[in-house]
């Protein structure tokens, strides 16, 4: 089979019975994400038999890409990732050793350009060099600039903190376990009475107060807020500004947002942006043929309808196509929302917990304590020319009205229509600059992304018509949008303008039928301080209450490439020790993944 056919194995009922026929299926995984594939792919090393549905009509997620009139290719989800991706064993593992990044730029180490216009910020590798850059274009701040920094590498590793709570057991079931180690540790003789009984108290004691203390802690963490922290620190609204240019990489404003989220986020970039080489499509296609070597599969136009329980409560199947499926573990990656709303729709019995979840993640959104992260429009650009040609950047541009994110957001919240307002920041990448195996499939042409938040209302009057069929007045307004953003790439890359040979513009409704979603969200919830609140985050483990359930992707981590696959890695811990153990050690000789 060609490498890129095993990503688009359609889904269909006499596939289905063959590889039921050759024995039970251990697990579904219902998305392709890089978090189901990253679940998928670990469990598959472990020996276990897993099928992965993928809704769209070709895996990958927002890692796909796709071709346009046979010769433009674009991604969708993946612009550039860190180092602690591009380096990860366990990656390597699950793709064979046949995934490969290579560093945007490693002459520069430039991964990032913010600009207003009026003045350009780039940010670079090295971040001790970058904050002394930084304080020389910025020298009555340079204090603050050191304090910031520093900051980061504290509240970066919160992230770590919510992790290992996540997957410590409750209270209960620790106690379940240390009471009768402890009485077994009696009746062999290894220990006196007095022992067991010190022990037991010490350990009752640590059970009963660790886990609500470490929950304190994060509590604490979790409500500063981005912009509160920046000016605690000492920095400028002006520079405040300039620093969270990335806001657009979680979606959540620095009013809005946690600290923690900027700090894992900023961190992440320490040793420069990578880029697959092949492109993004390569991460789905080098780790599905490892689950099927382990006799599982990965098939495509797959929607999920629900998943079904037993008497009991417990998972025992679920429902694709009107096929049903029999399994005892599921790993939904839909996101929180698609999950306990849609695919739990109708299940009864549920835990109390789960059930209040489907009762958060069903209601209205403006009644919803969590909502969804904001949505954009995503304008796809191709030019029959070389890119090297016509001087493009490896490196991404972030444009904005002013550095006040805040007032440039509230312009376009406030308005009518995209008439009535400024872009309120722009995103634009060129992938064919990126990807150093480019001109072996598109010699002579260069592609260029542009994204855009905006109004999910400016298109929801179109929700209930067809993809291709929404009419007229629909069309006009992507015309609209389609020729602002046009008007911002030439603004900052005239030699663009008169190469453009084709354009397409995705909108929020496009993210509701290519990935699911249903406010075309791009980041599942929203990366604010309610979501990352201990009261949410304690029912947004990997591991549900419904036995054989459980949750991977960005809702249960952090948004992002990165935190989505580590979110793969943190499902499997809570679904299998052994897994894990195994993971582990198939990938402690494992090399890492950069292109020099």
């Amino acid at each position: 089979m060609e490498e890129a056919d095993v990503s688009r194995q359609g889904f269909n009922r006499k596939r289905l019975e063959q590889l039921l026929e050759a024995g039970p299926l251990d697990a579904v995984v219902i998305g392709s994400g890089i978090s189901g594939l990253t679940s998928a792919g670990m469990l598959s090393i472990a020996g276990w038999r897993v099928l992965v549905l993928e809704q769209h009509d070709v895996a990958g997620g927002t890692t796909h890409t796709f071709v346009e009139k046979s010769k433009y290719e674009f991604d969708t989800g993946l612009h550039y990732v860190g180092a602690a991706l591009a380096k990860n064993p366990l990656l390597a593992t699950i793709s064979g050793g046949n995934l490969r990044f290579r560093e945007q730029d490693a002459k520069t180490g430039v991964y990032d350009v913010a600009t207003t216009g009026d003045e350009r910020v780039s940010m670079s590798k090295n971040h001790g060099a970058l904050q002394d850059r930084l304080g020389d274009q910025f020298p009555t701040e340079r204090a603050a600039i050191a304090r910031y920094f520093r900051a980061l590498k504290r509240w970066g590793g919160a992230i770590g903190l919510v992790t290992v709570l996540k997957l410590m057991p409750n209270r209960l079931s620790m106690a379940t376990v240390l009471v009768p180690l402890l009485m077994l540790l009696l009746t062999t003789g290894l220990v006196s009475t007095t022992t067991v009984l010190i022990l037991t108290a010490v350990g009752l004691l640590l059970v009963g107060c660790l886990e609500p203390l470490l929950w304190a802690v994060y509590g604490r963490l979790a409500a500063v807020s981005t912009l509160d922290k920046m000016r605690e620190l000492g920095l400028s609204d002006k520079l405040i500004g300039v620093l969270t240019y990335n806001w657009g990489d979680y979606g959540t404003l620095p009013a809005d947002s946690p600290f923690l989220v900027q700090a894992v986020h900023v961190g992440h970039w320490e040793q420069g942006g990578f880029y697959p080489v092949g492109g993004p499509s390569r991460i789905a296609t080098t780790i599905i043929p490892t689950i099927e070597a382990a006799g599982g599969a990965c098939l495509v136009r797959a929607p999920v309808e629900c998943i079904h329980l037993d008497t009991a409560g417990r998972v025992e199947g679920i429902q694709v196509k009107g096929l049903n499926v029999p399994t005892k573990l599921v790993i939904a990656t839909t996101g929180a929302q698609v999950a306990f709303s849609k695919l739990l729709r109708d299940a009864e019995p549920l835990p109390e917990s789960a059930a209040r979840m489907r009762r958060i993640m069903s209601q209205p959104e403006p009644e919803r304590a969590v909502k969804p992260s904001c949505t954009m429009v995503s304008l796809f650009v191709a030019m029959e020319e070389d890119g090297e040609a016509l001087g493009l950047p490896a490196s991404n541009l972030w444009t904005f009205p002013s550095w006040n994110h805040q007032t440039n957001m509230d312009r376009m919240v406030q308005a009518e229509t995209p008439d009535d307002c400024p872009l309120a920041g722009a995103f634009i990448a060129f992938p064919s600059q990126k990807d150093s195996a480019w001109n072996d499939r598109w010699a002579g042409r260069s592609v260029c992304e542009v994204l855009s938040p905006v109004k999910y209302e400016w298109f929801s009057h179109w929700e209930e018509t067809r993809i291709h069929s929404r009419g007229k007045d629909y069309e006009a307004l992507k015309d609209k949008l389609a020729g602002k953003m046009l008007e911002e790439l030439y603004r900052y890359f005239p030699q663009c303008k008169g190469k453009v040979a084709f354009w397409e513009l995705g909108t929020p409704l496009s993210n509701n039928f290519y990935y699911g979603t249903k406010d075309g969200e791009v980041y599942g919830l929203d990366h604010s301080r309610s979501r990352f609140a201990p009261e949410m985050q304690k029912m947004l483990r990997p591991g549900t209450e419904v036995p054989g359930l459980y949750l991977s992707g960005q809702d249960t981590m952090i948004n992002g490439i990165m935190g989505a696959m580590m979110s793969g890695v943190v499902t499997v811990a809570a679904i299998s020790k052994v897994a894990l153990v195994k993971n582990v050690w198939r990938a402690r000789g494992a090399k890492h993944m950069i292109e020099e």
